[in-house]
């Protein structure tokens, strides 16, 4: 975060610093009066410095009090950001802003400073001044290039996080979760909960559980096959008979299990594919699995189903070995399949009940949909946080490319005049204007894309197993709305100058 927010900050001070030097041109006939009246060039160069800084720390106040006045309203539209973000102002974040803000204005004033300090006053008063210029490189476009591939990198970044984050709430997890109300038991008897929760028309189907599959939260246990090799840490859940038809899973062999097989000598489990071939039972084979035997914590489990593969955690895991273990004891959550037209209403219901059984504890209850997508807020998190900086960052670089263009308009305003006075069309004066942009463009894109797309795909995404590729849509997107802002700011200037009298472009002349 700090580096995200110090590139959005430098590239305010360089487009200051652009905006500043293109304004300065309006100048001209100051700064040659002041020459003229005897202003040594020390005192030309102090001026522009001082007027900087003092903006400079005017916005800082300004943006202090704006500060202040919104953090409180910030995090209450994103709440899911402060495990992310700590926005308090302490003394020596202070004394850091001060410090920018008084290098922003000296860097700001320091170029135009510079310039009309050596700036021949005769010169300057007939608007015939030279472009600033290094010797060997546009620094102005350099930075518009380099802002213009923060922007590009900003925009395509969250569109790829938000691509991630609606695959991973949509993502096929190998069984459903839509409908499906978890209720946290919080210490109630869960025969009490599902008798009463079953008077609800609306509540159709309900299973007991340990926990909630797929958001992260996870338990585990060491088992072994016919003691023939060490433990291996197996994923499990424990559940009753009516939690595998409840999700859609489906038992590909063997059965479901059958309540009254509690009082057998060994216990009961439902388990994966990758189980079986982790173990390899039957050599992998899991159909003859069905029947063999596991110990799990010292315990001997029969294997009476196998379901497919799913995915038990979230998706940045790889799929390991998994057991369904049926129990009647030790459940956690009542999972409630509703069908109702009013939803609202029916949540009211279950309120009401849970009141009559439990008036200590509030419900705590979610949709199984939503417990998917909190489970990946973080991903959410900052496709706002990013999308929030892309924003700032398109902004301040739009600023930064009118400062410049404004500039490059000021000192190549007779040479506009004399091609109008010679025919040339608005169609002409807009191509030599704005071609030297348009490059800038699309030179920042060939230079921010592969960059993006490298770091999500050989580092960031790598570290997800099951995510979406980067697609040619999040690339090309941020692209083509960079390309559209540019052409309406350079437009924009373009126009107003072409519809300017030539005359007036030449009237010092």
């Amino acid at each position: 975060m700090t580096v995200l927010s110090a590139i959005v900050l430098f590239s305010a001070l360089f487009n200051y610093s652009n905006l500043s030097i293109a304004r300065s041109m309006l100048r001209s006939h100051e700064v040659a009066i002041r020459k003229v009246t005897g202003a040594k060039r020390s005192q030309v160069l102090i001026q522009f410095v001082a007027e900087a800084v003092i903006i400079s720390l005017i916005s800082l106040i300004l943006s202090l009090f704006i500060f202040i006045n919104i953090q409180s309203m910030f995090f209450s539209q994103f709440p899911d950001l402060r495990s992310i973000l700590t926005l308090n102002l302490t003394p020596y974040l202070i004394l850091s802003f001060i410090i920018f803000a008084i290098f922003t204005g000296i860097l700001a004033g320091v170029f135009p400073g510079f310039y009309f300090s050596k700036v021949n006053p005769i010169a300057a008063v007939k608007n015939v001044l030279p472009a600033i210029r290094h010797p060997n490189l546009n620094i102005r476009r350099i930075l518009i290039l380099i802002q213009f591939i923060f922007s590009l990198i900003f925009i395509t970044s969250t569109l790829i996080f938000l691509k991630q984050y609606k695959n991973f709430t949509t993502y096929d997890l190998g069984f459903t979760t839509n409908n499906i109300l978890n209720i946290r038991i919080q210490g109630n008897k869960p025969e009490l909960l599902e008798k009463e929760l079953s008077s609800i028309p609306e509540v159709t189907s309900i299973s007991k559980s340990l926990m909630i599959t797929s958001i992260g939260n996870n338990y585990y246990l060491y088992s072994k096959y016919n003691n023939l090799q060490d433990s291996v840490k197996v994923w499990y859940n424990n559940i009753d008979e009516k939690y595998i038809p409840l999700l859609g899973f489906k038992v590909k062999y063997g059965r479901n299990f059958i309540p009254g097989t509690m009082n057998r000598e060994s216990g009961e489990v439902i388990v994966n594919e990758k189980l079986i071939s982790q173990f390899n039972i039957e050599n992998g084979n899991s159909q003859r699995a069905i029947g063999r035997f596991i110990i799990a914590d010292g315990e001997k489990f029969e294997i009476v189903g196998v379901i497919d593969n799913f995915h038990w955690s979230t998706l940045d895991r790889e799929i390991g070995p998994f057991l369904f273990r049926y129990s009647n004891t030790g459940f956690h959550f009542i999972n409630a399949k509703i069908l109702s037209t009013d939803i609202p209403a029916t949540i009211g219901k279950i309120q009401k009940l849970w009141k009559t059984i439990d008036n200590v504890h509030p419900l705590d209850a979610a949709f199984y949909t939503d417990q998917i997508k909190r489970a990946y807020s973080n991903y959410y998190s900052m496709v706002r946080l990013i999308g929030f900086l892309a924003i700032l960052e398109i902004i301040i670089a739009s600023i930064g490319l009118l400062g410049i263009v404004v500039y490059s308009i000021e000192v190549r305003l007779k040479e506009i005049g004399v091609r109008r006075v010679f025919g040339a069309d608005f169609k002409n004066i807009a191509y030599i204007l704005s071609k030297g942009y348009i490059f800038l463009m699309l030179l920042s894109a060939l230079i921010a894309l592969p960059i993006v797309y490298i770091v999500f795909e050989k580092f960031v995404l790598s570290q997800v197993k099951y995510h979406s590729p980067v697609g040619a849509f999040e690339l090309m997107a941020g692209t083509l709305v960079i390309i559209i802002i540019s052409n309406i700011i350079i437009g924009s200037q373009i126009f107003r100058m072409a519809r300017t009298n030539p005359s007036v472009l030449l009237k010092n002349e």
